[in-house]
C-alpha cells in the first residue's frame, strides 16, 4: 500500500489520475545539501522508482530541484513513467561530480520497453569539466526500447545522453523537445562503441548550443530512424556536429547552424562508410559570426561522406543546402563536400547567400569529390534568352541551353567555367548556334586561355560536359559529347 501524503503536501496535488506523487516516498524538492539531507533524498528518489519500475506505474515529482548524491538506477522493466511539471519546473540536480544523474536497464531481469520520461531538466551542482567523462545525465546501461523522452532539458554535464559501448543503444523510441544547454562539454547524443545500428527512432525538434562541447555533439547509428528539425548554436570550437556511423540510415527535415568558427580539419557532417541519409535543408548561417582559420592553412569540409571504393557505400542527399558567408577570413579554405572512393552525394540546389563563393562545392586541390558529386539544378535543362551579338561566360547557377540568334558583327567567345571547385562530373553546357555564325565571324567555345572549338557555321549545336581531367587545366575536363546540324 503506498504512503499517504501529508496535510500540507495533500493541499498541492501534482500527480493525475493513476500517477504516484514522487512526495509519497520521503521526495523532497528544494531541500538541503548537507551530505545527510541528500543522502535521504537519494534513497528516497531510489524508493520511488523501483516502485515505478517494479508495479508499472507512472509517477510525477514535484516542481524544484531534487537534490541528489547518487545516481537513480531504472531497473529494466516495462511500462512505467515518470515526469516532472516542466523542463525549467523540475529539475534533477545532481550534486556529486562525475557521476551519472539516471541510468537506465541496470539489471538483466526483463524487458524495459513501453515507458516514458518527460517535463524536466537534469543539471549538475557544480560545471562538468571535460575530464569528467562520467557526468552523464542519462545513461543506458542496456538497451530500452519503444520508449519516449520529451521536453527534456540538458544544463550541463558531459553528455546529455550516452550509451555504454558494447551494449544496444535504444531504438524504436519517440525524442521530442529536447535541448542540450551550453554547459555541456562532451556532446549531446554519444553512440559511440554500440553494438550496431538501431532501427526505428524518431526524433521530433531538437537543440544544442554547442559553445563549451569538445566532442562529437550528436554520435548516433541506425536505421529507418528520422530526424525533423535540429538547430545547433555557437560551434565556436569547431566540433562534429553529427556523426553517423557505420549502417546508418536516416532521413532528415532540417539541419541549421547558426554562428560558429572553421579551426580544424573536423566537418560539420560525417557520413561513415555503409551510412545513408536524406536531409530536406541544410541552412549553414543565419546568425551574425562565421569565421574561418583553420589551423595549418588546411581544408575544412561541411559534409564529408566516407566510402571504399567497393561495396554498400555512403550515400547522401541533399536537397537543399544553403550556406552564409564569413565575417573573418583567416587561414585555410572551406569547401561544401568531401567524398570518398565509391560513396556518392546529390545536392538537388546549392544556395550561396550574396554570391560570395566563400564556400565552393568542393576543393579540387585536395579532393577529387567533384567525380562522384552531382548537382540536380545544375543539369536540369534551362534555356538562356538570345545571347546576342556579344561574348558570354555562364556561370554555374545560370542557364545551361545558351542560344545565339543575332547575327554576329565580329568573332565572338564563349568562356566555360574554369574553378575547378564549382564543377562535378557530368555538368554540362549546350551550345546552340542558328543564325549568328556567319564567314568570318565565328563564335569560339573556350575555357580560360584554352580554345576548344572555333564554330565556322552556323544551325549547329554542341554540347559540352565536365570530368576531373586527371592532369593539366580545367579546360582539358570539357568534353565534347555530341555535336548536330539543326534544319
Amino acid at each position: 500500500m503506498l504512503p499517504a501524503l501529508s496535510r500540507g503536501q495533500a493541499d498541492k496535488r501534482y500527480a493525475l489520475a493513476g500517477e504516484v506523487d514522487a512526495r509519497m516516498f520521503g521526495v523532497v524538492a528544494n531541500g538541503g545539501t548537507t551530505s545527510a539531507a541528500l543522502t535521504a533524498n537519494t534513497v528516497a528518489m531510489q524508493s520511488f522508482v523501483d516502485y515505478l519500475t517494479s508495479n508499472r506505474r507512472s509517477g510525477v515529482l514535484p516542481p524544484g530541484d531534487i537534490r541528489i548524491n547518487g545516481k537513480i538506477n531504472f531497473r529494466r522493466r516495462p511500462e512505467w513513467g515518470l515526469r516532472g511539471l516542466g523542463r525549467g519546473v523540475t529539475r534533477m540536480a545532481q550534486l556529486a561530480d562525475n557521476m551519472p544523474i539516471f541510468d537506465l536497464g541496470t539489471d538483466q531481469s526483463s524487458s524495459m520497453h513501453s515507458w516514458h520520461l518527460r517535463d524536466m531538466s537534469f543539471a549538475y551542482w557544480n560545471p562538468q569539466p571535460a575530464t569528467n567523462t562520467d557526468a552523464i545525465c542519462v545513461l543506458c546501461s542496456d538497451c530500452p526500447y519503444n520508449g519516449e523522452f520529451r521536453n527534456l532539458r540538458f544544463e550541463n554535464g558531459y553528455y546529455g545522453f550516452k550509451t555504454i559501448p558494447g551494449q544496444v543503444a535504444p531504438w524504436g523510441c519517440v525524442w521530442d523537445g529536447l535541448d542540450f544547454g551550453a554547459g555541456l562539454t562532451g556532446g549531446a547524443i554519444n553512440w559511440y562503441g554500440t553494438q550496431n545500428a538501431v532501427p526505428n527512432n524518431t526524433f521530433g525538434r531538437l537543440q544544442a548550443a554547442c559553445d563549451n562541447m569538445t566532442s562529437t555533439v550528436f554520435a548516433v547509428r541506425g536505421y529507418n530512424f528520422r530526424i525533423d528539425s535540429i538547430e545547433f548554436l555557437h560551434n565556436t570550437n569547431h566540433q562534429i556536429l553529427m556523426d553517423f556511423n557505420s549502417g546508418s540510415v536516416v532521413s532528415i527535415g532540417s539541419i541549421k547552424l547558426e554562428q560558429g568558427k572553421f579551426l580544424n580539419n573536423n566537418p560539420l557532417l560525417r557520413f561513415s562508410t555503409n551510412a545513408k541519409a536524406e536531409i530536406d535543408n541544410l541552412w549553414i548561417g543565419g546568425g551574425d559570426v562565421f569565421d574561418r582559420d583553420i589551423a595549418g592553412g588546411g581544408v575544412a569540409y561541411l559534409v564529408t561522406a566516407q566510402g571504399s571504393d567497393g561495396g554498400w557505400d555512403s550515400h547522401l542527399d541533399i536537397r537543399h543546402l544553403i550556406v552564409s558567408a564569413f565575417v573573418n577570413k583567416g587561414a585555410g579554405a572551406v569547401a561544401a563536400v568531401n567524398i570518398g572512393g565509391g560513396a556518392a552525394v546529390r545536392i538537388g540546389r546549392y544556395i550561396d547567400i550574396g554570391e560570395t563563393g566563400d564556400i565552393p562545392l568542393t576543393n579540387s586541390a585536395s579532393s577529387d569529390s567533384s567525380e562522384r558529386l552531382t548537382v540536380t539544378d545544375q543539369i536540369m535543362p534551362r534555356l538562356s534568352r538570345d545571347l546576342g551579338d556579344a561574348d558570354y561566360a555562364p556561370t554555374w547557377r545560370g542557364p545551361n541551353i545558351l542560344t545565339y540568334q543575332t547575327v554576329f558583327t565580329a568573332p565572338r567567345a564563349l568562356n566555360l567555367p574554369s574553378d575547378p571547385n564549382n564543377l562535378f562530373n557530368g555538368q554540362y553546357f549546350e551550345v546552340l548556334s542558328d543564325g549568328a555564325v556567319n564567314g568570318t565571324n565565328t563564335l569560339t567555345i573556350k575555357c580560360g586561355t584554352t580554345n576548344l572549338r572555333i564554330i565556322t557555321t552556323d544551325k549547329v549545336k554542341l554540347r559540352y560536359q565536365w570530368r576531373r581531367p586527371t592532369s593539366g587545366p580545367t579546360a582539358n575536363g570539357w568534353i565534347l559529347t555530341q555535336y548536330e546540324t539543326l534544319p
